[in-house]
């Protein structure tokens, strides 16, 4: 076992010097398959319907208790947010479709990207109950997350949650995120 310590040039301990690091690209890909979904970049023109099914009146009011966000009230107001995010360049937004019946059954994006150290966060997770608890919605997690790891070569992925989720909680800690602590209300 190697118990030698690193330490810099005024003694203090610090971890293991990473060689060769450069900026990661922005994740920005169109399209990535897999066995039983397909997520897409968020299209308004292509997507629109099926998200507003689960953005929209419609919507079960459940998935709006732990989001920045309310169920939009009417098509119009869902379009101009479709507008925004495509439109967004701090972030990449997909749309999760479910491979055999080619309908959009959730969302999620790659928020709080920070290309210099090789950090994202994956956020605004919205599911329809029909792909809420499924191997599709895990294997689209494990997309998006082989995505930033293996094609772009990123070395941090976060998944936050309000501390009273207790759904997004267990979902986390079943696709093998640590919990590293909880934000103060300021």
């Amino acid at each position: 076992m190697n118990t030698k310590k690193n330490v810099n040039k005024l003694n203090q301990l610090v971890g293991h010097a990473i060689f060769d690091w450069f900026p990661r690209d922005f994740p920005n890909k169109e399209k990535i398959v897999g066995e039983f979904c397909v997520l897409e970049k968020v299209d308004k023109n292509k997507h629109f319907n099926d998200l507003y099914e689960l953005f929209g009146p419609t919507s079960n009011p459940r998935t709006w208790t732990y989001l920045s966000l309310n169920a939009f009230q009417n098509r119009e107001e869902f379009w101009n947010y479709l507008v925004k995010i495509e439109n967004n360049n701090q972030e990449t937004h997909y749309a999760i479709l479910d491979k055999k019946e080619k309908k959009v059954l959730g969302s999620f994006a790659l928020v709080e990207i920070d290309q210099e150290n090789g950090s994202v966060e994956v956020g605004y997770v919205i599911y329809s109950d029909k792909l809420k608890k499924t191997r599709m919605a895990t294997e689209a997690q494990f997309l998006l997350m082989k995505y930033v790891f293996d094609e772009l070569g990123y070395r941090r992925y976060v998944w936050m949650s309000d501390s009273l989720n207790e759904d997004s909680k267990k979902a986390a800690k079943r696709l093998g995120f640590s919990f590293e602590g909880i934000f103060r209300n300021m």
